[in-house]
């Protein structure tokens, strides 16, 4: 029985898939213009040592990502090759072969030896590379991907914000990968963040860390601890506590994300008094501020709550600032995540210096005077 092109060209697709040559097998061209994906590109990957399948549909605005084990393929390639009128298979060494279909049915497949070098790493330049990809299997787990590998309904926003945060810290990260790292997440809830940097961790090469959530709530503690053992993440741990009860850990990073009011507070405290080489706060609410200021020269403008708001925000986390500029850090206050997606959208990244600063104790000083604050919390 005489093969056809798109079967001569699946044997071909098979062939390098496991063979794990394959650097990409692309659908260009829609045949139809009602068609909704425009494109789709397929790579392989291996996960715990079994070779894996990553499809990418787009859309005219819009990337799904899907996961596949080996014995899709044919079905894969049975599904999208009837709707575009090209198709390209990369594959090493220096393969490239192509397909073009049109309307009519008419199919040539043209053979070349690929002139320019593709790297695996870069298997073409549309899919961005995720620091902590979408198969990740923590992911499922905690509701972000669901069971397709496709991004949760509802959980677009935390899904940035997992890639935003792993950005930063990649910023303060040791280039020595065997440098020990002992990180704490205070407030870490159900853990999203915490997971992602121990992720991270372990897939970079990362020799010498352990990483330890503390949270209040006990449900949400044990919940993270079955979740590390299940993925046999050794070095992760859950402990149920406040910041004030957690003693004898040593931390040379402290990270509180989000900890409510003066909670981001006593978590710089502690990094202080531990001195902890990186300290790393997403502020929450700025109720103590907002409640404590008194300046009689700015008060008659802040008549609207918004702006009385705002002002507390500024003046929170620029003293906060400060306090860790006296007491030895230098601070970069940088974007977290953009106001579109979330309004608690500042980080402070503070690194030890060692040295203190007496100018940054008076500013400090000279701004609460401005805003009527007659102590810090500290």
């Amino acid at each position: 029985m005489k093969e056809t092109g798109h079967e001569s060209f699946l044997d071909k697709f098979k062939k390098h898939s496991l063979d794990r040559t394959l650097i990409l097998l692309q659908f260009n061209k829609p045949l139809h213009k009602s068609e909704q994906t425009k494109k789709v590109v397929i790579t392989c990957f291996e996960s715990n040592g079994l070779l894996k399948i990553k499809l990418v549909r787009y859309s005219e605005t819009q990337a799904f990502t899907t996961v596949h084990d080996t014995d899709e393929i044919g079905q894969i390639f049975a599904k999208w090759s009837p709707s575009f009128g090209q198709i390209i298979l990369h594959a090493n060494p220096d393969i490239e072969c192509i397909l073009l279909q049109s309307k009519n049915g008419t199919i040539t497949i043209l053979n070349k030896k690929l002139t320019k070098k593709v790297n695996q790493a870069q298997t073409h330049n549309d899919v961005k590379q995720y620091k902590i990809p979408v198969e990740a299997p923590f992911l499922k787990d905690l509701g972000i991907v669901n069971a397709s590998g496709n991004i949760s309904q509802g959980q677009g926003d935390k899904w940035r914000q997992i890639q935003r945060y792993i950005d930063l810290l990649i910023i303060v990260l040791p280039i020595d990968k065997n440098e020990k790292l002992h990180i704490i997440d205070m407030g870490c809830g159900k853990g999203y963040l915490t997971f992602a940097l121990y992720h991270y961790l372990a897939s970079n090469q990362f020799t010498n860390f352990v990483v330890t959530g503390i949270d209040i709530r006990a449900d949400l503690v044990t919940k993270c601890n079955q979740m590390a053992s299940t993925h046999k993440f050794k070095n992760l741990k859950f402990l149920q506590g406040d910041i004030e009860s957690i003693n004898s850990l040593n931390p040379n990073m402290v990270i509180a994300l989000h900890a409510c009011d003066t909670a981001t507070d006593k978590a710089i405290q502690y990094g202080i008094e531990n001195h902890a080489k990186w300290i790393i706060t997403a502020p929450c609410c700025h109720k103590y501020v907002r409640k404590n200021m008194g300046g009689g020269t700015f008060k008659p403008y802040l008549k609207d709550g918004i702006m009385e708001e705002r002002l507390a925000e500024w003046l929170t986390d620029s003293i906060r600032k400060l306090h860790m500029e006296e007491n030895g850090y230098q601070v970069k206050i940088t974007e977290f995540i953009s106001p579109e997606h979330t309004a608690k959208n500042l980080m402070l990244i503070a690194t030890l210096s060692g040295r203190k600063n007496s100018a940054a104790h008076t500013s400090k000083v000279e701004l609460m005077q401005w805003a009527g604050l007659k102590e810090w919390i500290y």
